[in-house]
C-alpha cells in the first residue's frame, strides 16, 4: 500500500523496461529513487527483497557492534568496549521497528545499513593519522547514497563536514589546505553520489531540485495550522501518494494564477510553511515543541505502517517489545558514564552530537515518523549498550543524579503529547489492512469471496472500535456489506454521510445501493438522485469523483 506499492510498481517498471508513469521522463523525482532500483535488482520480488532486507539487518547489527567497539575502545579498554558494543547489538534486535520494517517494502533497512556505515567510516577518518582522505571519500559516498534512500538525512552531510573541520583545526595541521582536505573530500564525494539525481531533476525542467521535488510540500505538511508533530495531511486531496505530485502543482498554480513547474510549486509550498511560522510564532513554537516530543516519544508514529496495529494481528512482534523510552534511559546513562570516564575523544563526541542534531533539526523542520527516526538511532545505541553495562556493573554504577535525569527523560517519552491522535493513526492502519486484504485478493483472483469480505470487515470493525465516528471506515464497511446485509449497509452509509469529513465514497455507495440494492424494498432512486445532485453541486466539475457521480446519476430513474 501507499509508499510500498509506489516503490513496487516503480521497480516492476524498471524490470520490464517501461517508464513508470509517476517518475517518467520530463519529471524530476518525487520519491527517492535508490530503493526501487535495489528492489528492481531482485526482479521486483517481495519475498526476495524481504530476504535481502533481513540480510541487511544482520549486516547492520554487525556494523553497529563494530561501531560501538571503535567508539569506546580508546577510553574504556578493549574488554569493556566489547561488552558495551555487544549490549548495543542486543538492544538493537529487541527494538521492534528495526525488525518490523525489514518486512516492509520501504528503504528503512537499506538506510540503516548506510547510516551505520557512514558513522563508522567518519569515526575512523577523524582518528586516522594525517588527513584520512580515502576514508573521507568513502564516508562521503556512503552519506550521499544514504540521502538517495532517506532524504531527511541530507543535513548530516554539512554537519559532518563541520565536525571534520573542527577536528582538523584542533590537530594543528601544518597548512590550511591540509586542514580543509578531509571536509572537502567528504563533501565532493557526497555530491558525486547524488549528482545523477541532481542532473536528472535538472534535465526535466531546468531547475536544480535537491533529490526530490516534494520537499516544499512536506515542509508545508509539517508547518501549517492543522499540523501535528507527525504526518497529518491537510486535506483528503493529499491522501494518495500517486496524486500528490499533480495535486501540489495544481493547487499551487491555482493559488498563484499561473502554471508552475515542479520547482516553482515546491517553492510556493515552502513559502506557505514559512508564512505560517512567521505569522503565527506562538502556535509555531508550540508545534515545534510537539515535534520534539514526538521525536522522543515511545509512541511509534505511522499510518500505513503502524506497529501498534500490526502487533494485534501478529503478536510475535512483541518479542521485540523494547520501548523507545527504555533506549533513551539507557543511552542517557551511557552518555553520563562516558563523560565521567572521559572515554570518548572530542571528535567522537562532536560526531555523535552532529548526527543526532542534524536528525532533530530535520524532524523539527518537517515531522516525525517511526521510520524517519530510525537512522538517528545508530548514534544512540552504543551509549545505550554502555548504559546497560553500567547499570549491571557493581563497580561503576551510574550516579544518582544521572539516574534521575535518565529516568526523567524516559518518563517524558511516555507522555501522550498527541492526545488521542495515535488512536486515529491506529484506526487508519486497520482501514489499510482491510484494503490490503482486497488488494491481495485481486492478485489471487478471489475478489468477491466471502472469506475476503469477512476478513476485511473484521479490520474495519477494529478501526471503528477505536474511532467510532470514522467516515472512511463506515463507508467502506457499507460497501462491503451491501450484499450480505443491504439494510445494515445502508445504515452504515447513512451514518457516514451524516459526518462532516470529506469522503465521496460514502455518498456514492449510499446512492448506488439505493439504486441497485438486491432487496427491492430498499431501493429509492429519487433519494439517490437528490444525494448525487447535491454532491455534484457542491464540488467542481474537475473533481476526480465527478465523472463517476455523473454516470451514476444517469442510472437513477
Amino acid at each position: 500500500l501507499s509508499d510500498s506499492r509506489y516503490y513496487l510498481d516503480w521497480a516492476a517498471s524498471l524490470v520490464g523496461g517501461a517508464e513508470f508513469d509517476f517518475e517518467g521522463p520530463g519529471k524530476p523525482y518525487w520519491m527517492p529513487p535508490l530503493y526501487p532500483i535495489v528492489l528492481a535488482a531482485t526482479g521486483a520480488s517481495i519475498s526476495v527483497m524481504v530476504l535481502v532486507q533481513g540480510l541487511m539487518g544482520l549486516a547492520t547489527t554487525a556494523l553497529l557492534v563494530r561501531l560501538g567497539e571503535d567508539l569506546f575502545r580508546g577510553g574504556l579498554g578493549a574488554h569493556t568496549a566489547r561488552r558495551a558494543a555487544l549490549a548495543s547489538g542486543l538492544l538493537w534486535t529487541l527494538y521492534g521497528p528495526v525488525l518490523f520494517f525489514e518486512t516492509r517494502l520501504l528503504g528503512v533497512s537499506l538506510a540503516l545499513l548506510l547510516a551505520v556505515l557512514t558513522l563508522g567510516l567518519v569515526l575512523r577518518c577523524l582518528r586516522a593519522p594525517g588527513s584520512g582522505i580515502g576514508l573521507a571519500v568513502a564516508a562521503g559516498v556512503a552519506a550521499g547514497v544514504l540521502a538517495l534512500v532517506r532524504p531527511n538525512t541530507l543535513l548530516s552531510i554539512p554537519a559532518i563536514a563541520l565536525v571534520m573541520l573542527a577536528v582538523q583545526k584542533s590537530a594543528q595541521s601544518t597548512t590550511l589546505l591540509t586542514r580543509l582536505k578531509p571536509a572537502i573530500a567528504f563533501c565532493l564525494a557526497a555530491l558525486l553520489a547524488i549528482a545523477p539525481v541532481l542532473w536528472k531533476n535538472h534535465a526535466a525542467e531546468g531547475e536544480w531540485i535537491p533529490l526530490t521535488a516534494n520537499g516544499g510540500v512536506n515542509f508545508y505538511f509539517g508547518n501549517n495550522p492543522a499540523s501535528h508533530g507527525t504526518f497529518h495531511a491537510p486535506g483528503p486531496e493529499w491522501g494518495s501518494i500517486g496524486r500528490q505530485r499533480q495535486t501540489s502543482i495544481d493547487l499551487a498554480s491555482e493559488a498563484s494564477g499561473a502554471a508552475l513547474s515542479h520547482g516553482e510549486a515546491s517553492s510556493y509550498w515552502f513559502g506557505q510553511g514559512l508564512d505560517y511560522l512567521v505569522e503565527q510564532p506562538a502556535a509555531a513554537a508550540k508545534l515545534w515543541l510537539l515535534k520534539l516530543a514526538d521525536c522522543l516519544s515511545s509512541t511509534e508514529y505511522g499510518i500505513q505502517y503502524n506497529i501498534q496495529a500490526s502487533r494485534t494481528v501478529a503478536p510475535s512482534l512483541w518479542i521485540a517489545g523494547l520501548p523507545f523510552g527504555a533506549l533513551l534511559f539507557l543511552a542517557a546513562l551511557g552518555m553520563a558514564s562516558a563523560m565521567r570516564c572521559r572515554s570518548l575523544d572530542r571528535g567522537a563526541w562532536l560526531l555523535v552530537l552532529a548526527w543526532i542534531g542534524a536528525g532533530l533539526v530535520s524532524a523539527l523542520l518537517y515531522f516525525t515518523y517511526s521510520r524517519f527516526r530510525l537512522p538517528l538511532l545508530p548514534a544512540l545505541m552504543p551509549f545505550a549498550g554502555l548504559g546497560l553495562i553500567a547499570l549491571l556493573s557493581k563497580a561503576n554504577r551510574p550516579r544518582p543524579l544521572a539516574f534521575l535525569a535518565a529516568a526523567g527523560l524516559a518518563a517524558l517519552s511516555f507522555v501522550p503529547a498527541e492526545g488521542d491522535y495515535p488512536d486515529h493513526l491506529k484506526a487508519h492502519a486497520f482501514q489499510d489492512m482491510a484494503f490490503a486484504v482486497e488488494v491481495n485478493a485481486v492478485a489471487r483472483g478471489a475478489t468477491d469471496g466471502p472469506a475476503v469480505r469477512a476478513e476485511a470487515r473484521g479490520f474495519l470493525e477494529r478501526s471503528l472500535a477505536i474511532v467510532p465516528r470514522n467516515k472512511t471506515a463506515l463507508a467502506k464497511l457499507g460497501a462491503l456489506t451491501q450484499y450480505l446485509d443491504p439494510k445494515r449497509a445502508i445504515e452504515y452509509l447513512e451514518q457516514a454521510c451524516a459526518l462532516p469529513q470529506e469522503e465521496p465514497d460514502a455518498e456514492y455507495w449510499l446512492a448506488r445501493l439505493l439504486i441497485e440494492s438486491p432487496t427491492k424494498s430498499l431501493r429509492d432512486p429519487a433519494r439517490a438522485r437528490n444525494i448525487l445532485l447535491a454532491w455534484l453541486q457542491a464540488h467542481p466539475s474537475d473533481h476526480p469523483y465527478a465523472p463517476e457521480f455523473a454516470a451514476l446519476l444517469g442510472t437513477a430513474r
